[in-house]
């Protein structure tokens, strides 16, 4: 660990506890509260390497808006989220080679208070989704992000939720994965495809995502990830509070 990340664990600790209290009173993650979680297939894409390999097999999907919940999440201008665990366990639990990939509908930290007006908050399907942060892989020199982009558009329905599950039903719920050097402007190179097969038995709000498991060989770098360390489980632990036993 370098200066930078422990100042980042430093500042997660500090935030935690505001983090754990908010999530408590709003009986919810803070962000991301409410989301349709569902079954999907990576499939590694030619040239992908050892990490494509290292990807693919079975993961679950989770999409959501960050602010507002589902039922009057189109109304509003929003940021959307997607949150991947490749190779998971049983029910909402990882498994020992689960990796967890969070991705946003903004590209950078910098580009963060435009991305409400820059996302299509009416379908999951028509907007791209960023990892933002940097990791680290074997074989590449430096850190990478990751983009996630639907190849077909969104299917027919009365509410985003709704045109998801109906472009899922029909086959239409396909997204490459790509990947590119965290300081490069150049356009991702394809890795994989994340094919939504259907709902999730797994309870969507019983999804502990963790950005710092790495099963896979995707390891998050930099003071902004590191904040994450303190700051995710805190919230879990106040929205467990919340639950009903």
């Amino acid at each position: 660990m370098n200066v930078r990340e422990a100042l980042g664990r430093g500042l997660g600790g500090l935030a935690a506890p505001f983090v754990a209290e908010a999530s408590l009173v709003r009986g919810a993650r803070l962000f991301h509260p409410e989301g349709l979680a569902f079954d999907a297939e990576v499939r590694a894409l030619p040239g992908a390497g050892a990490l494509g390999a290292a990807l693919e097999g079975p993961a679950i999907a989770r999409f959501a808006g960050a602010i507002f919940r589902e039922s009057t999440g189109d109304a509003w201008p929003d940021i959307l989220g997607l949150a991947l665990r490749v190779h998971p366990g049983r029910g909402a639990e990882p498994g020992p080679r689960s990796q967890d990939l969070l991705l946003a509908t903004f590209r950078s930290v910098w580009t963060l208070p435009f991305a409400m007006l820059l996302t299509r908050p009416g379908s999951y399907l028509a907007n791209a989704y960023d990892s933002v942060l940097p990791s680290r892989v074997p074989g590449q020199a430096g850190a990478v992000t990751f983009r996630a982009v639907p190849e077909l558009a969104a299917g027919e329905g009365k509410s985003r939720r709704e045109r998801l599950e109906n472009a899922v039903a029909e086959g239409r719920g396909v997204l490459r994965l790509e990947m590119r050097p965290a300081a490069s402007r150049r356009p991702g190179f394809p890795i994989a495809s994340i094919t939504l097969i259907a709902p999730a038995d797994a309870d969507p709000e019983a999804l502990r995502f963790d950005p710092l498991r790495a099963g896979a060989g995707i390891v998050p770098t930099g003071f902004f990830q590191a904040v994450r360390a303190a700051v995710y489980p805190a919230g879990q632990l106040g929205r467990g509070l919340a639950r009903p036993r």
